[in-house]
This record gives C-alpha cells, sequence and structure tokens, in this order.
C-alpha cells in the first residue's frame, strides 16, 4: 500500500498533452540548498512517435518534445533537453523506444511559489510552446516538494473532417464531426488537459455551420481534446431544377424536391490558429429516370403564349421566362411566384413596343432582382430595373457594332464584380462573331466590351458564372463545356469537358449551383448531366437524369432555384 501511494505521487507531478504517452514525475527527496532554494528531482516520461492510439497513457506529452523549461516564479528559468543523447536521459518501455528523463530543479523555499511549465520541440526550450502549465505549490525545506501538474496543449492549427461526407438531400441525418487541435509541431493535442493559447490562457475551438437553416451542431464549441461532435441534417430539400425544352407547345419541367447538390461547411475557430473546414455535401434525391415534378405545356404558362427559350430564377425563387414570337412588340418575359402547383399562372409580364425585345433567348436575374435578356433579332442585350412589368423601357441597352453583339444566345452576370458575359451565336459554328463578350455592370448604349474570348469555330449556345467568377460555356459543336477564368482574354480554358465517359453531345444550357455543381442540358436527348466541382477531361457525371420517364426531349437552358 505505501508503495502504492509514493507511486501516485510520483506519476502526478506533470500530464501532458498532445499526441504521444507520458508523465513528468518528482523524486521523493528534497533538501535545502545554501541561498534559500531547495532542489527536487523531476522525471518525464516522453513518448515515442506513433499514430498507435493502443499504446497512449491516461495522460500525454507531445511526441515531438525535445526540451522541457521550468520556471519558478521566484527563480530562473531552467531548460533540460530530452532526447536519446541526453545524459539524464534513458530508453524505457515500448521496446525501448520511450525516454525517461529525470531532471534536478531548484527553487526558491517559499510558500505558494508560482511554477511556469513549457515543451518545445527544439532541444533548448526554444521555438514555439508545445504544451504549458501554470501551478502553484509549496516549497519547503527538507521536505518532499510535489507539483501536481497537468499541461494544456497549445493550439497552432486546427483539423476538422465529416465522415461520411455524403447524405441524401430530403432525409434526416445526423452524421459525427471529429475537430482536432495540433500543436506547433503538428501533433494532435489529446487530453487530460484543456486548449490553450501561447499565453497560457484557456481557449476554446468555435464550430459554426454555413447554414443554420438545414443543419445545427452540438456542441458549437470544443474546450479540451475527446469531445464529441455531432452535425445534424433536418431534411430541408436542396434546390429544384427546372428546365425550358422545345416539343409540341413548348414545354417547361420542374425536376425536385433535391433534384440538386448542396453543400454544408462546417469551420473550427480558435485563437491564434487560422480556420479549418470541411464540407457535407447533400445529394440528389431525384436522379435517373424519374418523372418531373411538374411539367407544364407553354398554353399552361398564363394567358400568353409563345415559343419558349429561357428560364431564370431571382434571389427569391420566382421563375422568369422568354417567349420568342419572332417579331418585337410581340415577344414577352414571365414572372411565375412559387410555390410551383399543378398549375401555373404569370404575375406579371415584360412586352411591347418599348420594351426592345426582339426574339428573346437566354435570361438572367442579378442578386438586386435586375432582369436581363439576349434578344437575337435586333441583336442586343436588354436590362430591366426589379420589378419592371408591361410595356417597360429597358433601364440599360447594350447594341451597335461596337459592342461586338451578333445574334447573342445567353447572358449571364458575374457574382464577384457584377460583369455582363454574353455568348454569341449567328448560326454557323467557324464565324469570327462567335465569341464571348465581357461588359462592365451598368454598361449602356453603343459601347466595346472590356474583353473578349474569341473560340474560333465553337457553337456557344449558353453561359455561366460560378461564384468565383469563372465563365462556362455550352459548346454545341464540339460536344464540350467550355472553362475561362475570372480575367480570361484568349482561348485558353482552365478546365475543358468532353469525351465519350462525360456522355455530352449537343450541349445547350449550362448552369452552375452555390456549390459548384455543373448542370448541362441537351436539345439532342441525353437529358441533364451533373458534373463535381472542378471536373474537367474525360471524366464521367455525378448524376444523369435521362430516360422515357423524364420527358426530356429537346432540353434548352435550364436553371438551378429554391
Amino acid at each position: 500500500m505505501k508503495r502504492t501511494i509514493v507511486l501516485v505521487a510520483m506519476t502526478s507531478l506533470v500530464g501532458a498533452c498532445s499526441g504521444g504517452g507520458g508523465s513528468v514525475m518528482p523524486a521523493h527527496n528534497a533538501s535545502t540548498a545554501s541561498g534559500g532554494l531547495a532542489s527536487a528531482t523531476m522525471t518525464v516520461l516522453v513518448p515515442h512517435a506513433t499514430s498507435s492510439s493502443a499504446v497512449r497513457k491516461p495522460q500525454y506529452i507531445s511526441t515531438a518534445t525535445q526540451s522541457i523549461a521550468v520556471t519558478p516564479s521566484g527563480g530562473v528559468r531552467q531548460v533540460f533537453a530530452l532526447t536519446p543523447a541526453s545524459p539524464n536521459c534513458v530508453a524505457v518501455n515500448n521496446g525501448g523506444s520511450n525516454l525517461s528523463c529525470t531532471l534536478k530543479i531548484s527553487a526558491p523555499v517559499a510558500q505558494n511559489e508560482t511554477f511556469g511549465i513549457s515543451m518545445y520541440a527544439s532541444t533548448d526550450g526554444t521555438g514555439a510552446a508545445l504544451s504549458t502549465a501554470t501551478i502553484v505549490a509549496n516549497v519547503v525545506s527538507g521536505q518532499n516538494n510535489v507539483l501536481a501538474a497537468t499541461l494544456n496543449g497549445i493550439v497552432a492549427s486546427l483539423s476538422i473532417a465529416i465522415a461520411p461526407a455524403t447524405t441524401t438531400a430530403g432525409t434526416t441525418a445526423t452524421v459525427p464531426v471529429t475537430v482536432n487541435a495540433l500543436d506547433a509541431a503538428g501533433r494532435t493535442i489529446i487530453g487530460p488537459g484543456n486548449y490553450s493559447d501561447a499565453s497560457g490562457n484557456t481557449i476554446s475551438i468555435t464550430l459554426s455551420t454555413s447554414d443554420a437553416a438545414k443543419t445545427t451542431l452540438a456542441p458549437g464549441t470544443v474546450s479540451a481534446p475527446g469531445a464529441t461532435v455531432n452535425l445534424t441534417y433536418n431534411g430541408t430539400p436542396t434546390k429544384n431544377l427546372s428546365v425550358s425544352q422545345t416539343g409540341s407547345g413548348g414545354l417547361v419541367q420542374v425536376f425536385g424536391p433535391s433534384a440538386t447538390y448542396e453543400t454544408v461547411t462546417v469551420t473550427a475557430a480558435a485563437s491564434g490558429a487560422a480556420n479549418a473546414a470541411a464540407t457535407l455535401t447533400l445529394t440528389p434525391a431525384v436522379s435517373g429516370n424519374v418523372a418531373p415534378l411538374h411539367s407544364y405545356v407553354t398554353a399552361q404558362l398564363g394567358s400568353l403564349s409563345g415559343s419558349n427559350r429561357g428560364i431564370a430564377f431571382d434571389p427569391s425563387g420566382n421563375m422568369y421566362i422568354s417567349y420568342d414570337y419572332q417579331g418585337v412588340g410581340s415577344d414577352f418575359v414571365a414572372v411565375y411566384v412559387p410555390p410551383f402547383t399543378s398549375t401555373l399562372s404569370a404575375t406579371r409580364d415584360i412586352g411591347g413596343t418599348n420594351t426592345g425585345l426582339g426574339s428573346p433567348y437566354g435570361i438572367t436575374v442579378d442578386a438586386s432582382y435586375n432582369l436581363f435578356v439576349a434578344n437575337r433579332s435586333p441583336a442586343s442585350i436588354t436590362e430591366y430595373a426589379s420589378g419592371a412589368t408591361g410595356n417597360a423601357t429597358p433601364s440599360h441597352t447594350i447594341a451597335g457594332a461596337n459592342t461586338g453583339i451578333n445574334q447573342p444566345m445567353d447572358v449571364a452576370i458575374n457574382p464577384v464584380n457584377g460583369d455582363i458575359g454574353v455568348v454569341n451565336y449567328n448560326g454557323s459554328s467557324c464565324m469570327p462573331d462567335n465569341k464571348t463578350l465581357v461588359f462592365p455592370t451598368g454598361t449602356n448604349g453603343n459601347v466595346a466590351p472590356t474583353r473578349d474570348i474569341v473560340t474560333g469555330c465553337s457553337a456557344l449556345f449558353s453561359i455561366a458564372y460560378d461564384q468565383n467568377g469563372v465563365i462556362y460555356e455550352g459548346n454545341n459543336n464540339s460536344n464540350a463545356v467550355n472553362v475561362y477564368g475570372p480575367t480570361a482574354t484568349s482561348e485558353t480554358q482552365v478546365q475543358y469537358i468532353t469525351g465519350s465517359n462525360t456522355q455530352i453531345s449537343g450541349p445547350y444550357g449550362v448552369a452552375v449551383d452555390a456549390s459548384g455543381y455543373l448542370y448541362v442540358s441537351s436539345n439532342s436527348g441525353f437529358g441533364i448531366l451533373v458534373f463535381a466541382p472542378g471536373a474537367t477531361g474525360n471524366v464521367a457525371p455525378v448524376e444523369t437524369i435521362s430516360g422515357s420517364n423524364t420527358g426530356l426531349n429537346g432540353a434548352l437552358f435550364l436553371a438551378v432555384g429554391p
């Protein structure tokens, strides 16, 4: 029994942190030194660097530790090397790969003496500390001075992981989140201590989710290693996918709910460390040969009728469709307010001689609810203020020889800076006017673009931007999707998606969702293909919506909506 009590006291001096088993223990002898000092012997067990939890003990010292500094408040800082070559260290346990280092520390004889203890990856107590503790103890002459402490790992960086990293959209789920803090040597900090900053202050890791409406985190803060964190998805559906296509009377089809991908990002933040993030992907519940949620013949879309062309959503989820009567004054854009049910009526129409609409094709709506329309004839881009209705005059019109606009097919707005992107297609694939044009926001009149991308023999049918301002284009002639950087001025793609594995044939519409997934439609029958963010080359889609049940045959433009 007596031996057990002595061992407990000996192993209680320093329980450490971060990444490996170890302990710091005082000896059982102390003596008074001249000048009012006492000395004590401390034993530090430095663990072998290993990722195996099987050899880890209840208390830890970083496996990167090579020195320790002990500073009494009334004394001097004392540094001890903790390496196999150190005269005070011997190999022990675990095949001789652990180190037991015996230290002799000098401290003033005092009541409530404060000791600062830090460990380092260097051999001389320099550099960023790996762990730290501050303790208060009585140092008595002629007695065994036992110092008990648990070291806190100093957070230098963070890591976070979600596994599994995917779950089905529209279905509730709870997934575990692994959150770790790492010390300055990159070792994972492990208990029993808390997390600390470089000044020795206790800190917490704060967790947040990018979509608090769909997901919650429990707990939202972590102050010590070993905490269990869960991310709960409440099953709220992801966005619908709407397609405008040709056919008898024209069709607009809505696939959903949860026909699109969506990502939720969990971010870990702590004082003194860069943020770390991990992503949960909500995968579509709608895929393959599935029937659309709704299929609308043009005649069902309101009192007006015509050949439907472009389709877009505004930030509130209102759906816009352009109708082409092949004549100025007869063309229009209709607006529909959700929820979209089996019947649908336009809440407002923009049409008439003042609008300047002429064979409208691609359309888009910016973050301020301004509507942009690509008019094939006469060639122009017309912009309409938020809420415009009836025979409204455009707020801006880009047209004329200087603009380079010639039978534009589509228009898109860069979410980063408001640039207006336009693609021309004048009916033949190898024409000099078949190019991409970029105009700054607010452009009006016969003004030259700030830059263009000459695309040779491409037949460009559509254009879209992602959240970073990267340009995506449906290249119908080459059965490909061209991808250009935000500032591109030449036909050098940063990505080029084409080849038999892609299944792309006669691409028409392109759209990119907020998570970076690319959606491609075709008027030659393949339906809708979805590609992962960053996809390039001859890569297979991650999702396909096609088959007889879909009703897709001659799809034109498509849009990702709520």
